[in-house]
Parts: C-alpha cells; sequence; structure tokens
C-alpha cells in the first residue's frame, strides 16, 4: 500500500535545522510515538554537536548508539583538557590527562614524583612542575610543557573564543599528532566542531566581557574560555539516557545498517557533507554515498524526514 509522503525541509541555518527536527520529535511524542522509536541520521559523528545541543536544551532523552556523545569523544576531551589549562593552570584533572599526551618523554615515574611533591606541599601539579621538575632528560619534557601551557595561555590572552579553540589545538600538537593517525579525520572533524562550538557559545550568549589591569572591558581572552568551558562541562554531564530507557537515538548511517524506526530523520544533505566531500576524490565515492542514502531511507518504517540548512559552521565561520 501507499505510505506517507517524505517529509522535505529546508532551515536557513544549522541551529534551525535542529530547531526543527526538535519540533517534530515533540509532536510525534504528542502521537504518541515512543522516543525509542524514532532515530536522527547524520553523515559523520562531527554533525551530532548541534543536534546534541538542541535535544540537551530541549531536555529530551538521547542516546548515541555506537558511539560517544560529542563532549565525551577522546579527541575532545583532549582538546578541553588543554583549554582547562589555559584557563587555570592549577586544574591537576586536566594536567594528567594532556602532561604526556601527544607524547613527550614524560615517564610515569616522573609524574609520580610531581604527585608526591604536589601532595607534599599542599600545593598543585602545576605549581609542582614549575617549581620542581624532575631530573634527566624527563626534567626537561616537563620543563618544556610548562613553557607551552604558559606561550598557550600568553597567546590566548586577547584572542576571541574560537581563535582560542583553534590555537589551543593546533600548538599544543593535537592536531599534528590526529593527522598521523590513520583513523584520524574523524577526529580532526570532532576539533573542528569544537571552533564551531565556541563560534556558536559567542553567538548564543553574547561576548563575555573582561575589564583588564588598564581598565579596558574586553570580550575575548581567559573570561570568555571560563565560560565556554562551565557550558561545555553542563552538557557533557550525565545526561545520555540510560539503556533501556525511552530515549531517541542518534548515528551516524552507518551505524544504522540492519536498524528500523516508526520516524527517521535524515539530517545535513549538503554537499560536502552528504554527499561526503571525500567522495570526489575517491573512486566510486559517489557510489557509495548513493549506498549510504539508501540505507538511511530505507531505515524508515512509516515516516521519514530529509532536512538540510543553507548556512551551517564550519571550523568557526559560516559555510553557505
Amino acid at each position: 500500500g501507499s505510505g506517507e509522503p517524505l517529509r522535505q525541509y529546508e532551515a536557513m541555518t544549522d541551529i534551525e535545522e535542529a530547531s526543527y527536527i526538535v519540533d517534530e520529535i515533540r509532536q510525534l511524542q504528542k502521537d504518541g510515538v515512543a522516543l525509542l522509536d524514532i532515530a536522527l541520521l547524520y553523515r559523520s559523528n562531527a554533525q551530532s554537536r548541534v543536534l546534541e545541543h538542541a535535544l540537551f536544551s530541549a531536555g529530551l532523552a538521547y542516546r548515541v548508539y555506537g558511539g560517544l556523545r560529542f563532549f565525551e569523544r577522546q579527541e575532545v576531551k583532549n582538546a578541553l583538557a588543554y583549554l582547562r589549562l589555559v584557563a587555570n593552570p592549577d586544574d591537576d584533572g586536566a594536567f594528567l590527562r594532556v602532561v604526556n599526551f601527544p607524547t613527550r618523554g614524560i615517564g610515569n615515574r616522573s609524574i609520580e614524583q610531581l604527585q608526591d611533591t604536589a601532595a607534599g606541599r599542599g600545593i598543585s601539579l602545576w605549581q609542582a612542575a614549575c617549581g620542581n621538575a624532575p631530573g634527566g632528560r624527563s626534567g626537561s619534557s616537563v620543563a618544556n610543557f610548562v613553557r607551552l601551557i604558559e606561550s598557550l595561555r600568553q597567546a590566548c590572552e586577547h584572542l576571541p573564543l574560537p581563535e582560542i579553540v583553534d590555537h589551543v589545538v593546533a600548538q599544543s600538537g593535537l592536531l599534528a599528532h590526529y593527522r598521523g593517525e590513520r583513523e584520524g579525520a574523524d577526529r580532526i572533524e570532532n576539533l573542528n566542531e569544537l571552533t564551531n562550538a565556541a563560534s556558536a557559545f559567542v553567538a548564543a550568549d553574547g561576548p563575555i566581557a573582561q575589564v583588564s589591569e588598564d581598565g579596558e572591558i574586553r570580550a575575548e581572552g581567559v573570561a570568555a574560555l571560563t565560560a565556554f568551558l562551565a557550558h561545555a562541562s553542563l552538557e557533557a554531564g550525565d545526561n545520555q539516557a540510560a539503556a533501556g530507557a525511552d530515549a531517541l537515538q542518534l548515528m551516524t548511517v552507518h551505524s544504522a545498517k540492519g536498524l528500523e524506526f516508526h520516524a527517521v530523520f535524515v539530517s545535513g544533505l549538503e554537499e560536502g557533507l552528504f554527499p561526503h566531500e571525500n567522495s570526489r576524490n575517491e573512486q566510486d565515492g559517489l557510489e557509495e554515498e548513493r549506498r549510504l542514502m539508501y540505507v538511511a531511507i530505507t531505515r524508515a518504517r512509516r515516516r521519514l524526514y530529509l532536512t538540510h540548512a543553507q548556512t551551517r559552521m564550519l571550523h568557526g565561520q559560516t559555510r553557505y
């Protein structure tokens, strides 16, 4: 028999696209459809960030199927740890996460020595590293790390928030590290998306002002970074619905193979996103994108939504 006509929506921006999806999900709920029977599909992992933010803000329970939520992804957590050190070098958790990542020759023994010094003198690991770096090659590596964080802090003092994120991701060595990984492209997309998150945060909340020593009011630097990190921490909280709970299913099209849902949203249907920009340079790349689109469309039993946006944030810039 004939099914429902598919529903196609063009939004002005990626944020408006996410807002439309949230409104439609609420309507489906009112019509008696369980969240568990609604899926939100996207081509690449980085696209989930805008959608997750909209769902979080709307108080809708969701799970990322076959993957991690945006702020739980390893590369995002590493970037946030560097940013936390820039905002507050005495953050021991952030220090421990990245003092030897990417690897810079600081072994466990050296870290233990720093921890002993910090505990014995009642100071932070950062203060211990500044004053009592271990001896030998490892000690010079600790000194180099201290210099790196100090240079990042200095450089970021007067930068706008999105540029702080960009600068820290590049200069910390994270970008070069993931470029060298076989599966690094996805991780780099997520790091770029963190810059977009910073841009969106400034756009939504307005610039965060701070008064400098000379009495000037600046909407940049550590004040903006601290506010953004608090926001990221709130969104990274324990929001993922428990297994078996009634929750919306978020996933990449690849992860959706073999699953079916009452209603399916396929988002980000734009040249360069889906079909993915890499498909142009790969043999049979476009054919693979068509196959993926077939998978996406056939996940819906009753209702299918196809959405795209005229503009989207990409690497902190609006792309048309």
